[in-house]
């Protein structure tokens, strides 16, 4: 399931949503270091305009082919609202844009549609196993991510994570690191990393990237080249990962009366891996679920290099 932006005014203004496909008909109208300067604002969300409704609409993906609106109010809770054209397969998940006019689906049968959510039509499709591993109908779409910068991120059963250019529906780049289906994605409130999970235990890292070609001959014009690079991957779980979250502490965790944490010496100064390290007041943090019953919470910021922590383990 996915809910519509909370800062977004989704009635107003011109759905200019000229979009294109690619190979189907229109039916309808940085850094590659993981640490560096311009992360400094990683975690530093803008706030935005006011809200012009009392509610948002929850987008929710169904078995039977059809995504279905409801609207979620503070005091009423969840009213239905309409259900979207039924298409072939299951829906596995759902992602809305980030003006909330565009609502993307990924189903059972290899396809990411594309709807506008004001008509209600079908905008453009991708083939997804056009740029990964497979396609056809075993070609599941487990996970979609929107971007602020337009881009929509896929994750399916061929662990494969893709990026689209949302606006045409083309292929920007396709990362198979995953060993197995790809259940989950995740970005920090910058939109400039991305996380995928999946069946094989791993917690990959992607990180947005700015290249200068032409920078070595000053009679050709420099252009800068946005991509999307790996970075490192960190297997704490036995099992399948199924979900990702991004969470913020609200309040401060200290140690215990009688906890000791031990030190070594040295002649050099050891780095502290603890979680006490990484883990502050309102800095987001990644936590990870998985069959194997654990909640694994990581640094976002400094991912590859602080070990996770294993908050909990469900009876």
């Amino acid at each position: 399931m996915a809910i519509e932006p909370s800062d977004s005014v989704v009635h107003s203004g011109k759905n200019d949503s000229g979009l294109i496909t690619n190979g189907y008909t229109n039916h309808g109208a940085y850094s590659d270091s993981e640490s560096s300067q311009s992360d400094d604002d990683d975690f530093d969300e803008p706030h935005s305009a006011a809200v012009a409704s009392n509610h948002q609409r929850l987008a929710l993906a169904c078995d039977d082919g059809c995504i279905r609106l409801y609207n979620a109010f503070d005091t009423d809770g969840l009213t239905y609202n309409r259900s979207f054209p039924r298409v072939s397969g299951c829906i596995l998940s759902v992602a809305c844009s980030h003006d909330a006019k565009l609502i993307f689906s990924g189903t059972s049968d290899g396809l990411i549609r594309c709807w506008d959510a004001i008509s209600f039509h079908e905008v453009y499709r991708i083939m997804v196993g056009l740029g990964g591993l497979g396609c056809g109908p075993e070609l599941c779409v487990w996970s979609l991510l929107f971007l602020r910068c337009g881009v929509l991120v896929s994750g399916d059963s061929t662990g494969s994570v893709q990026f689209w250019d949302s606006c045409h529906g083309t292929l920007l780049q396709a990362h198979t690191f995953h060993k197995g289906d790809v259940n989950a994605l995740a970005t920090v409130p910058s939109h400039n990393r991305v996380f995928s999970a999946g069946s094989d235990g791993q917690v990959i890292l992607y990180k947005l990237s700015n290249e200068t070609l032409g920078a070595g001959n000053d009679e050709l014009p420099k252009e800068q080249i946005t991509k999307w690079v790996y970075v490192g991957y960190i297997r704490a779980h036995t099992h399948d990962v199924r979900a990702l979250t991004m969470a913020v502490p609200i309040c401060r965790e200290d140690a215990l009366p009688g906890e000791k944490i031990p030190r070594v010496r040295c002649q050099e100064k050891p780095i502290d891996f603890s979680y006490h390290t990484w883990a502050h007041l309102g800095v987001p943090m990644l936590i990870s679920a998985g069959d194997d019953t654990k909640l694994i919470a990581y640094s976002a910021k400094e991912f590859t290099h602080f070990s996770p922590h294993d908050i909990s383990r469900a009876p």
